[in-house]
This record gives C-alpha cells, structure tokens and sequence, in this order.
C-alpha cells in the first residue's frame, strides 16, 4: 500500500505533516508504533516554477520553427507531452455491434469529444491525438499536472532539461541552452550568480 504525506522536517530525526488533510490520512492509515517505510522527496520551489513558466514564455514569444500555438499553455501542454511528462488514455473506436471500426466521421466525433472533456476536467490545454495502425483506437495524450503537490523538485528539474533541449532543438534552433535560460531567468526576476575566478 502506497500512502502520499507532505511532511516537514522539524529537526532531531522527527516529521511533522503539513496540512490537516495529511494529518488525518496518517491518522486513518496508521496504528500509532506501526513501522512504516517512506521514500522521500524535496518540494520544488516557487523560484523554480516561475523559472519554468518564464522560460515556456520565453519560448513561445521567440519562437522561430516548430508547431504554432496560440498561447504559452499550449505550447506548454505541448513540451511538457514532448518531454514526457503526460498520460495517455485510450479510446475504442470499434462498433460494439458490428465488430468493426467505426466510420471515420463517428470516430472523430468521438475522439473531440473525449479530447474536450480532458481539457475540461484536467484544465490542460493541450491533447495530442494520435491513432494505432488499424485506427481502432485512439490514443489520448495530455500533459501531467504541474501542480506543486503533483510533481516534485526533483521531478520538475529533469523535465526542465528535457523542455530546454526541446526548445534548442525545435521551437528556437540556433539557441543555446545559456542564451534560453538567460531570458527566461531575465522574465523570472532571478540574477544570474557570476562565476568564482579561480584564485
């Protein structure tokens, strides 16, 4: 069984959860003495995610090559499924009653369909759709949620590498790494630390 807490250090080896709601899942999981083991993770910080929303603006307003959107989210849901940070969902278009695939008209009435309850529900802004050889399903494809509680610091700093290396390599070719993280830390507000001389 896999229980998620949001715990803070309080010194001498002790945890202490942060919100109500972990107090009380602790409090409905656990006996008190039971032993539990627990893998942890560093919270991503508020610098951190204004660096990323920085750099996909960044992105978007200097974009030279690459698919077109029409606002930074999109292009956002659109790296972050590049990188890999998505879900897939899959959608069968096969007549129940025939046994067959469903006309092509049916079958993209019923794919916008699912795609606009995804944007709605999950609040995202981008779905990639895409479909299996046969065209007997669709695959789904949406960003993961970005939200703090969702993706940890360290999850956050490996999906941050791979959109940078999206945006050198599609959406700003001829940049580099430097130049992208220089004005999306620029739009964060964040000085770049100058480098020690060696003595």
């Amino acid at each position: 069984m896999s229980v998620d807490l949001r715990l803070e250090y309080q010194g001498g080896g002790k945890f202490q959860t942060i919100t109500k709601r972990d107090f009380e899942t602790a409090e409905g999981e656990y006996a008190v003495g039971e032993r539990v083991v627990s893998k942890t993770h560093r919270q991503r910080s508020v610098s951190q995610n204004n660096l990323f929303h920085a750099l996909i603006e960044a992105a978007f307003d200097n974009q030279r090559a690459g698919p077109t959107f029409a606002n930074w989210r999109q292009l956002k849901g659109w790296l972050l499924v590049e990188a890999e940070h998505s879900e897939t969902d899959e959608v069968s278009l096969i007549d129940p009653d025939r046994k067959r695939p469903l006309s092509l008209r049916h079958a993209s009435f019923i794919v916008s369909g699912f795609a606009t309850s995804i944007r709605r529900r999950l609040g995202v802004e981008y779905v990639r759709i895409t479909y299996r050889p046969n065209r007997a399903v669709a695959l789904l494809t949406y960003p993961k949620s970005w939200k703090f509680h969702d993706t940890d610091g360290d999850t956050a700093g490996d999906v941050m590498n791979r959109v940078v290396e999206i945006i050198t390599q599609v959406i700003m070719p001829g940049s580099t790494v430097e130049e992208i993280m220089d004005e999306a830390r620029s739009r964060a507000g964040m000085m770049k630390q100058p480098r020690k001389e060696a003595a």
